[in-house]
C-alpha cells in the first residue's frame, strides 16, 4: 500500500494505514503459521518486501520505504532464528512487478519527484518463478533486477560517501 507525498504532507492515518498493512500483515502471519511450522520442524516462510526496502528509493513514500524496511529486518531476524529450526525463509524485493498498486495510491499534498531507478518493470510469473527457485535452494534475498546487488554493495562499502552521492543526484 502507498501514500505519496512531501514527507511534511504525509498525515498519520496514511502511515498507521500503510504499517497495518505492510508490515503488521507479516506479524499476523507469524502467528498465525509459525507456531505450526516450528511443530513440524520444516517450511519456509517467504516475505515480500520491495528495493524501496533494501535502498531508500522513496522520500515522496515514507511510509512504505519505513514499511519494506521493517519487512526485510524482521525476515532476516526470522532467518537467524527459524534457520537452525530446519525453517527456510526469504525475503523477496523486486523493484517494478505489474500489479494493481497503482489503483490504490492516494497522493497527498503536490506530487514530488524523487530519485527512482529505470529498472524493468516485471511480470508477477517471473517473480513467482524467481520465488519458487529460492525456496527450492534455500536463498535468502530475492531481487528482480541485479543492479539491486550492485548498488547494496555500494552502500555497504560506505554509506556516508553513498547518501552524499545520493544527495548530489538529487541536486543535479
Amino acid at each position: 500500500v502507498l501514500a505519496m507525498g512531501a514527507p511534511e504532507s504525509l498525515p498519520l492515518e496514511a502511515w498507521q494505514r500503510i504499517i497495518d498493512l505492510n508490515l503488521l500483515s507479516v506479524a499476523r502471519s507469524n502467528v498465525v503459521f509459525l507456531p505450526l511450522l516450528l511443530a513440524q520442524g520444516r517450511g519456509h516462510v517467504v516475505n515480500t518486501a520491495s528495493a524501496s526496502g533494501l535502498l531508500a528509493y522513496g522520500f515522496d513514500r515514507l511510509p512504505y520505504v519505513a514499511t519494506k524496511h521493517a519487512v526485510v529486518g524482521v525476515t532476516e531476524a526470522l532467518a537467524l532464528y527459524l534457520g537452525p529450526k530446519g525453517i527456510g525463509v526469504t525475503c523477496v524485493c523486486p523493484s517494478g512487478v505489474i500489479t494493481n498498486i497503482v489503483e490504490q495510491i492516494t497522493v497527498y499534498g503536490e506530487a514530488t519527484t524523487p530519485r527512482a531507478p529505470q529498472h524493468p518493470i516485471v511480470e508477477p510469473e517471473l517473480v513467482g518463478e524467481l520465488i519458487a527457485e529460492a525456496v527450492t535452494n534455500g536463498t535468502f534475498l530475492v531481487v528482480t533486477v541485479p543492479e539491486i546487488h550492485d548498488e547494496l554493495c555500494e552502500r555497504a562499502n560506505d554509506v556516508e560517501v553513498y547518501i552524499q552521492r545520493m544527495i548530489k543526484e538529487q541536486l543535479a
